[in-house]
């Protein structure tokens, strides 16, 4: 449920940590992580998510299936996404 670290996001324990990241990250790299943490959290991570999965909570319907489903529930397609991938 959380983003994949070293796939969706870079992780570092302290400072020299995100030195190396940085010194290490190509412009490529970047995007491959941007772009699949975008994936992520517009898929798993918007408010309608979690207010579907408050609203079964709530109700006690609440299931990891119901959750892995409800982003074909909420993301309208047919609306622009203002969200668009990192790109050159």
């Amino acid at each position: 449920m959380f983003l994949e670290p070293g796939r969706e996001v870079l992780v570092a324990r302290d400072g020299d940590q995100v030195a190396e990241h940085l010194q290490s990250l190509t412009v490529e790299r970047a995007k491959e992580i941007g772009n699949a943490a975008r994936k992520r959290i517009l898929n798993q991570h918007t408010y309608a998510h979690r207010a579907l999965q408050l609203q079964e909570i709530l109700n006690g319907q609440y299931t990891t299936s119901t959750a892995a489903t409800a982003s074909s529930v909420l993301i309208d397609r047919r609306k622009p996404n203002p969200i668009t991938e990192v790109s050159a």
